[in-house]
């Protein structure tokens, strides 16, 4: 699932720089700020599509020494999590001239990829760590945005995000009573939602 959105997203990147100029967008706010692209318009049964290219990125680290005797260990570790985002935004309305408040839609589907570095675990239980945090994303929201020139613009967005998790642990187990080998399988499906609201800067290239 990771590797195939990834690939789609790298396409969508490489097509888009090739072919047209692309505009920016910053976002702040919690949980994650994050960079946008925002791809050649699209007109599509009278509506104006703006497809959208966003990563996010969240990182915490942690190191730790210990001197005894004159001898000294060293620990560390690191968790990055980058979140890629691949959306639509569209107009509810033609595009209205610059320097007017215009209001927009968008959804996104989002990923979480997580990145682990350091010492203080293996190569075995970072790659279970990895495995637990596979998460997939939805986000759909509003916008609004000033243009305060031809270019640029600021804005704000409101959003519900939902957060979702598959997870499937097998292992084997003796049987208490019989000694027998069991094969046991657990399924972990977890659900989150929040909304969340950011602060926009945007460049628009002429």
């Amino acid at each position: 699932m990771k590797n195939t959105y990834i690939i789609l997203m790298s396409a969508a990147i490489t097509m888009s720089t090739a072919y047209s100029q692309n505009n920016m967008s910053f976002k702040f706010g919690l949980p994650i700020s994050s960079a946008q692209v925002l791809l050649k318009n699209k007109t599509i049964l009278g509506k104006t599509l703006t497809p959208t290219l966003s990563m996010g990125y969240f990182g915490l680290s942690a190191s730790e020494e210990e001197s005894r005797d004159g001898d000294t260990e060293k620990e560390s570790m690191g968790g990055h999590l980058f979140i890629p985002k691949i959306g639509i935004r569209t107009l509810p309305k033609a595009p209205i001239e610059p320097t007017d408040l215009r209001r927009y839609y968008f959804t996104d589907a989002f990923t979480v990829i997580p990145v682990f570095t350091g010492d203080a675990i293996d190569k075995d239980d970072k790659e279970e760590l990895a495995d637990q945090i596979d998460f997939i994303g939805l986000m759909c929201g509003s916008g609004v945005e000033y243009f305060f020139s031809k270019e640029f613009s600021i804005g704000g967005e409101i959003a519900l995000n939902v957060l979702l998790q598959s997870m499937v642990d097998e292992h084997e187990n003796e049987d208490y009573y019989s000694n027998d080998i069991q094969t046991v399988e657990n399924k972990l499906n977890l659900r989150a939602g929040a909304i969340f609201t950011q602060f926009t800067l945007n460049y628009y290239f002429k």
